[in-house]
């Protein structure tokens, strides 16, 4: 969806028929990338290839996409969101304490979600262009916030380890997040307790029982 539609969208209290068809239409066009992407690779699927899956033609195709990155950068803007939204479903009411453990624990093992190692794939065509990208920079602005957020009141009540800026902590966790090494498609459940054991390690924060 571009940013006219957007505005368009933010102006009249519904989508226009027209409107709900091309948003649906461009989601089953992601949806087939993803699908042709997980089983052969970001460089080696086509546009061609693309559109047969999505069943529409190349034309169409161009009318959602301008460009190869263009693509991975909405499929990178969608992942970016499924992260904020898995985020925002930890309670804030929960103490401290265990909400950052459990924000912790939702990245990891979204991070190393067998399902979502092609966004590792996209990442290397998408982190040269994503700073030109508003979308993404909101985002990934709003979600470090939080993480700083929980930190520093973390720090506060005597939680988390406080020879180190919640600042700092903040950019060595999203640093490691943004790690491709982490994302391995064999990984298991098993392997993210063990990734975020090393995060609670990390934070000062003890191994829970």
């Amino acid at each position: 969806m571009d940013g006219k539609t957007a505005i368009t969208r933010g102006v009249n209290s519904k989508p226009s028929i027209k409107e709900r068809q091309r948003a649906q239409r461009e989601e089953a066009i992601l949806d087939s990338a993803v699908k042709l992407i997980a089983e052969r690779g970001f460089a080696s699927v086509t546009f061609e290839q693309i559109a047969d899956e999505a069943c529409v033609s190349k034309p169409t195709l161009y009318q959602h996409f301008r460009s190869k990155d263009d693509l991975a950068m909405h499929l990178s803007l969608r992942c970016m969101n499924l992260v904020r939204d898995r985020v925002l479903s930890v309670p804030s009411d929960m103490p401290v304490g265990v909400r950052l453990r459990q924000v912790m624990r939702t990245v990891v093992e979204f991070r190393l979600d067998k399902r979502l190692s092609l966004y590792a794939d996209l990442a290397q065509h998408v982190l040269p262009i994503r700073h030109g990208i508003p979308e993404i920079n909101q985002i990934e602005t709003e979600l470090i916030g939080q993480l700083e957020s929980m930190i520093d009141e973390a720090q506060t009540q005597g939680i988390v380890r406080s020879d180190l800026s919640a600042s700092f902590m903040c950019q060595i966790l999203v640093s490691i997040f943004k790690d491709q090494t982490y994302v391995d498609p064999s990984a298991t459940l098993e392997t993210a307790e063990i990734f975020t054991a090393e995060i609670f390690t990390l934070l000062g924060m003890p191994a829970l029982d």
